[in-house]
């Protein structure tokens, strides 16, 4: 449902409730975005304060108890009389003992002390008694303390790795005889951490190690933390520790402090700073998460309870809002919505609203059933002209008083009658114009919106029908006269135009029916029967169409079956003619060829007769060169068994070949060897040093001669490999040639025995040709007089061919062929037959040869015939 739908209580309740959800998110937001990431990190910067001061506490804890310890050595009066002697060997066991108490009778065995000259050179380290002389002004401590010559110690990279450094100088009136250092660990600082359900981890940044202390290997080996850090001693911190920053570490630069959560533990980051101030590491602190998210669970818990009396304070002062606009507001508004709908209901403007108050909803109740009032008083009077109109009169007009949209109305009801009247006035005599006939009608008065278009409508459509009727009148009497060819092109619409088109259309059909028919007429006069009316006719003009279609159609078919019979028959009886005297011609051409073809056939007897002969001959050539074929395969056979033998015997050389350039490997190592060795027996070997060189030198060579026959074997293997599969394909060429000579030697045996069969039938031939010859001398008479015939028969043909051709038909008739020659008479014919008949009488044949071209010429006239 669309909420413009809804009613006004529903609206105030959805808007108030909307509101106050609103209300509760935003201090929903504001407590979750806001409240509660402010106390997640204040309690993450009190945990890293925290941290802080642990860690300070626990390095200044190192760094006093190493100032009191250097102090201490420092005024040790042994120490100042070695120093000021310089007797170092009187101390070495001093610092012998200082070590060996601290680790037999405290728990602080990562104590040592140095002894530093005056100048900065280390004179006694207690873990490495032997060694001394290291220069050691580089270190900042060192040289603060040269330069102000008071105590000092800080979190640094000693002599021994990281550790808390603690300087202090030897004194002897004012004078500084030497300094004395105090290095400590720092197990002692993870265990008090630990006290603390804290586990510490001191990472050290590699890249400061780079920077200050290149190529110091003290801190080399100690094992990796992410990409820059390394733990300050593989020993001090717990194994569980050191894996949960393997795994989760993530390093900050520089003076950064992070907290971050991981493996159900809250990790602090904190900067190490050295005896620079400078960062030389990252201080690691790990303690159990609920360090972490207690404080931080307590603070959520506190804001959800603030937010729920929040809430529960809204949802009342909701209720309370929306009970009460109610009952002042939208109960007396639903009184008049009712009283609205009953008059909408109902159409009775007479009800009016209960006004109980004098509020702005009292007042607006007290407007409505005003406006009620003076809208009851206007429909009625409109109801009384609008009933008086529905009864034909047009006189009644609204008299009342009233302002605003009433008055319009009023206004606008009474010009509506007056154009209504004026608008009937003129339908009337226009309607009466059309009773009469007469379609040239003028409006006189024109109305405003819809009356004028209407009166413009009614004045087009008398134009337009006075228009059209006036051009089909025109149209008809042109008919009248017999002219076809008038077109209507007045504009009309609907009904109108459909009749003009219509009108049209016929005038149109009409004419080209008429031409159609004239067309056809005036072919026929002349001779043309090929003409037909392919336009399209419906009705008695389409029955007319097929008619006459028709009997084109018979008339043009019996004129071409008259030509096609004469045409047939003329040409039927030329060829019979031309092919009688190319018959005569060609069998006195035959009798001549036959006499030749038999001494031909004769002569071919005589060839046969060789040719058996010679291919017997070639039958015995053939069964030498089949036995020879067959020598030369068992040949080849037997050498390339030779060659495969070869083939082996050079892979046994190969083989001897590759052993001999192993021993002079093998010499060639033992003689290095021996050089070695007279080397280290020095002028005593070195005769055998010179043998030694000399059997090398034979034995590279023995390996350079070894490598270059294996070159020339391998190349040889190759070479007899493909000469034995040149040969392989030899001897199956052989074989192949072997069947071969065999299939030839069987077709010669065939052919000899063809050629004796050859000549028995030519003499048979020879004998059937001399009795063809006697047959055809006796067709010649015949043939004449079909000749004579055909021709007298292709003249009358032609004559009535001329007759029909007058008229030209879908087929070709027409007036344009001629023909060439005249009809012959029946005695002209007799008398070529006698003639004939006494030209080709029977006689002897000559030996002719008739030429190529008349035998081919005559071939193909009888094949047309």
């Amino acid at each position: 449902m669309n909420f413009k739908d809804l009613t006004l209580n529903t609206k105030v309740s959805i808007f108030a409730t909307s509101l106050g959800v609103i209300l509760a998110l935003v201090l929903s937001a504001q407590m979750y975005f806001i409240n509660i990431p402010q106390t997640q990190s204040a309690t993450q910067e009190n945990l890293l304060v925290e941290s802080r001061i642990h860690v300070e506490k626990a390095i200044d804890l190192k760094v006093q108890s190493g100032v009191l310890g250097a102090t201490a050595f420092s005024m040790q009066p042994n120490l100042i009389d070695a120093l000021y002697m310089e007797e170092r060997e009187n101390l070495l066991d001093f610092f012998a003992g200082i070590r060996d108490d601290f680790r037999s009778k405290s728990n602080f065995n990562n104590i040592a002390t140095i002894l530093f000259s005056a100048d900065g050179r280390m004179l006694i380290r207690s873990w490495d008694l032997e060694t001394y002389g290291q220069d050691a002004t580089n270190s900042p401590i060192i040289q603060q303390v040269m330069a102000e010559q008071m105590s000092t110690a800080s979190l640094a990279v000693g002599a021994r790795g990281v550790g808390v450094v603690a300087v202090a100088p030897v004194m002897d009136d004012g004078e500084m005889l030497g300094m004395v250092s105090v290095l400590q660990g720092l197990a002692s600082t993870v265990s008090d951490f630990n006290r603390m359900d804290t586990d510490w981890v001191l990472l050290i940044d590699q890249r400061y190690i780079e920077t200050y202390f290149p190529g110091f290997g003290v801190v080399a080996n100690n094992k990796q933390i992410g990409d820059h850090h390394i733990l300050a001693n593989n020993n001090w911190f717990p194994d569980d520790a050191v894996a949960i920053l393997e795994r989760h570490f993530k390093p900050v630069e520089g003076e950064q402090e992070q907290v971050f959560l991981a493996d159900g533990k809250v990790i602090m980051d904190l900067p190490a700073f050295d005896e620079r101030g400078e960062v030389m590491g990252r201080h690691i602190l790990i303690r159990d998460e609920d360090y972490l998210l207690e404080p931080i669970a307590i603070a959520t818990r506190e804001a959800w309870a603030t937010l729920t009396t929040v809430l529960i304070g809204l949802l009342l002062l909701t209720t309370i809002l929306i009970l009460a606009v109610n009952r002042m507001v939208i109960k007396p508004l639903q009184q008049v919505q009712n009283m609205l709908q009953k008059v909408t209901r109902e159409g009775k403007f007479s009800l009016k609203a209960d006004v109980k108050s004098k509020d702005e909803v009292g007042k607006t109740m007290a407007s409505i059933n005003s406006l009620l009032t003076n809208v009851d008083h206007a429909l009625n009077e409109s109801n009384q002209v609008v009933t008086a109109i529905s009864k034909g009169d047009f006189t009644k007009r609204i008299e009342g008083d009233y302002v605003g949209d009433l008055d319009e109305l009023k206004q606008g009801v009474n010009l509506s009658v007056e154009n209504i009247v004026s608008v009937m006035n003129q339908i009337a005599g226009a309607m009466e114009a059309l009773s009469k006939g007469e379609f040239d009608y003028k409006f006189s008065v024109t109305g405003e919106g819809e009356y004028a278009r209407i009166m413009e409508y009614a004045q087009q459509a008398m134009a337009q029908t006075d228009q059209l009727i006036a051009e089909i009148n025109r149209a008809m009497a042109a008919m009248q006269a017999g002219n076809y060819q008038v077109h209507i092109d007045v504009d009309a619409f609907g009904q109108l135009a459909i009749m003009r088109d219509r009108v049209n259309d016929s005038i149109a059909t009409l004419d080209k029916a008429i031409k159609d028919i004239t067309r056809i007429v005036v072919a026929q006069s002349e001779g043309d029967l090929t003409q037909q009316i392919t336009h399209e006719y419906q009705g008695d003009l389409d029955v007319l169409k097929q008619a006459i279609n028709r009997s084109l159609s018979q008339l043009s078919a019996m004129v071409d079956q008259s030509i096609q019979g004469a045409s047939v028959v003329r040409s039927a009886s030329d060829e019979v003619a031309k092919g009688a005297q190319d018959l005569s011609q060609r069998v006195q051409e035959q009798a001549a060829a036959l006499e030749q073809t038999s001494a031909t056939m004769h002569e071919m007897n005589e060839a046969i007769q060789n040719n058996t002969e010679n291919t017997e001959t070639a039958s015995k050539s053939a069964i030498d060169i089949q036995q020879q074929a067959e020598q030369g395969q068992q040949v080849m056979s037997k050498t390339i068994q030779a060659m495969a033998e070869i083939d082996a015997a050079s892979q046994q050389i190969a083989d001897i070949v590759h052993l001999i350039d192993s021993i002079a490997f093998q010499t060639n190592l033992l003689a290095l060897n021996a050089s070695v060795e007279a080397a280290r027996a020095g002028e005593q070997g070195r005769g055998f040093a010179v043998v030694a060189g000399e059997v090398r030198n034979l034995a590279q060579k023995s390996a350079e001669s070894a490598k270059n026959i294996k070159v020339l074997i391998d190349s040889s293997v190759e070479k007899v490999s493909n000469g034995t599969q040149l040969a392989t394909d030899l001897e199956q060429r052989l074989a192949n040639m072997a069947d071969s000579i065999n299939q030839v030697s069987g077709m010669i045996e065939q052919i000899a025995n063809a050629s004796s069969q050859q000549a028995e039938g030519i003499g048979q031939v020879h004998q059937a040709i001399n009795e063809i010859d006697s047959v055809t001398q006796q067709n010649a008479a015949l043939v004449e007089e079909t000749t004579a015939a055909a021709e007298s028969m292709s003249d009358q043909a032609t004559q009535m061919e001329e007759t029909m051709r007058f008229f030209r038909t879908a087929n070709g008739g027409g007036l344009t062929h001629q023909l060439g020659h005249q009809p012959k008479t029946p005695k002209a014919i007799k008398q070529a037959a006698q003639t004939n008949a006494d030209t080709t009488a029977p006689k002897p044949v000559n030996k002719a040869k008739p030429s190529i071209e008349s035998k081919s010429q005559s071939d193909d006239d009888w094949a047309e015939f």
